[in-house]
């Protein structure tokens, strides 16, 4: 464990009916792929690390809800809706990195995360730039940086395609960014 500050960012739609897992709801129904994602997102919350003044955690969405019970210990912003998450992910950096020394972003949507990834997450950033959790179609379930990296390095990407990450590596590796690559997961995007 290393002695930086650390925000956790959780990147996650409020669980509401229809505006959540899509793709999979295609295939199960929009009330089973909704119960999927709470599920999902209560066993993501449950593994993070223990609180103490070096951990702040904020929780982004569109919407608050009281639907998830680990809601709770998340600061809330909620951020208007922008078809670009590049841009939302560059404002969020944008706002936090003058208090912290890293920032580590996760989705709701990866249940196969434990706090051993996010420990290790951690300990890669003490050799590192970043650290990316490759998530099996292409994007990524985890992201951690150092407040350095800037935020248009977001931009201008493809997300929720099978490139999403290929184009976020080359661009670090564009501009000389150092970065280790976590365990690879499994995301709820489809069935």
């Amino acid at each position: 464990m290393n002695n930086k500050r650390t925000l956790y960012i959780l990147f996650s739609k409020t669980p509401y009916q229809d505006k959540v897992k899509t793709r999979l709801a295609k295939v199960i129904g929009e009330e089973q792929a909704t119960k999927v994602f709470v599920n999902s997102l209560s066993l993501t919350l449950t593994q993070l690390p223990s609180f103490d003044d070096q951990y702040r955690f904020l929780q982004i969405s569109l919407y608050s809800s009281d639907q998830i019970k680990y809601w709770n210990q998340f600061s809330t912003f909620i951020q208007p809706d922008s078809p670009d998450l590049g841009f939302r992910i560059g404002q969020t950096i944008l706002a936090n990195k003058r208090n912290y020394d890293q920032i580590i972003i996760l989705g709701g949507d990866c249940p196969l995360i434990t706090t051993d990834i996010y420990l290790e997450a951690e300990e890669a950033l003490n050799e590192n730039d970043m650290v990316w959790g490759p998530a099996k179609d292409g994007g990524f379930y985890l992201c951690g940086f150092l407040t350095k990296i800037g935020e248009d390095l977001f931009h201008n990407i493809e997300y929720s395609s099978s490139q999403t990450l290929l184009q976020l590596l080359e661009k670090v590796k564009q501009r000389n960014i150092s970065y280790d690559l976590l365990t690879t997961c499994s995301d709820l995007d489809t069935y």
